[in-house]
């Protein structure tokens, strides 16, 4: 179990409203999430979600990670418009 982000943790360990991770990388059968806070965690990556890779939005609820589309697209559209704007910025 990873004491980190609480994979195979008990549910009851298991706040409401679930901190949000984003898988960094998957080297071999190993994921490496982040947490929106900067935490860092290994979990094997047979426990992500069909289709999950780099940049997906993941969440453990009920002891099992779930992708969140939405903050996936959120945070998506934050880095495309941060790019953006910094791109902008060196053209003046």
């Amino acid at each position: 179990m990873c004491e980190k982000c609480g994979a195979d943790a008990p549910e009851e360990k298991i706040a409401a409203g679930a901190p949000l991770w984003v898988v960094d990388r998957v080297e071999g059968g190993t994921a490496v999430l982040v947490e929106t806070g900067g935490t860092m965690c290994e979990i094997p990556a047979s426990l992500l979600p069909a289709g999950c890779g780099e940049g997906a939005a993941v969440r453990l609820q009920d002891g099992l990670w779930v992708r969140d589309p939405a903050a996936e697209a959120a945070r998506r559209a934050r880095l495309s418009d941060k790019l953006a704007r910094l791109l902008q910025k060196n053209q003046s």
